[in-house]
């Protein structure tokens, strides 16, 4: 955990993100994620490997730190599937909880990608069906990173190569934590 606070200070401080709410919300993001890549993307396997990685983005919208973390699991199951999603699936929007009166939601971009969000209607897919919304006390003890992830970051994105290998991307920190 020290080298993850020493890594977040370095590039909080460049980005001008030194203050303690915020530097909470890169720590939990970053060990949050590091700890699904190892446990669910590397699924704890003897040497495999998560990549985590600081970007310092100049470009519009999301300008800023970014952080990717990066591991060889097959990507992020919803609706019982595995990327890639089959094209019924695009376009829809999966429910992974809610929190303070945000519900967090993921967007199935394309049969490869999955962006997370948080919203603040019912998610509907499009189509007319609304998803609903699992209930946090039967998640246990996990899907809180997620939630947080996408409370506390503009563009949260999963995103799987045909090969295999997931990438999660972190744009875009807001200022303050949500709440």
């Amino acid at each position: 955990m020290a080298v993850f606070d020493d890594l977040c200070e370095t590039y909080l401080l460049r980005a001008g993100w030194a203050d303690a709410e915020n530097a909470l919300a890169v720590r939990l993001s970053v060990t949050e994620g590091c700890t699904n890549a190892i446990k669910q993307g590397a699924q704890g396997a003897t040497g495999a490997e998560a990549t985590l990685t600081f970007l310092w983005d100049e470009s519009p919208p999301h300008a800023g730190l970014s952080v990717e973390i990066t591991d060889p699991g097959p990507g992020l199951q919803l609706g019982g599937a595995l990327p890639p999603y089959p094209d019924a699936m695009c376009h829809r929007q999966f429910p992974l909880g809610r929190v303070m009166d945000q519900q967090v939601v993921a967007v199935v971009e394309s049969p490869w990608s999955v962006r997370v969000t948080a919203a603040e209607h019912e998610p509907d897919g499009g189509d007319g069906r609304v998803e609903r919304f699992a209930d946090l006390a039967r998640l246990g003890r996990g899907g809180y990173g997620m939630l947080m992830m996408a409370l506390c970051w503009d563009r949260v994105t999963y995103s799987t190569s045909p090969g295999g290998g997931t990438v999660l991307r972190m744009k875009g920190l807001k200022k303050g934590l949500p709440g």
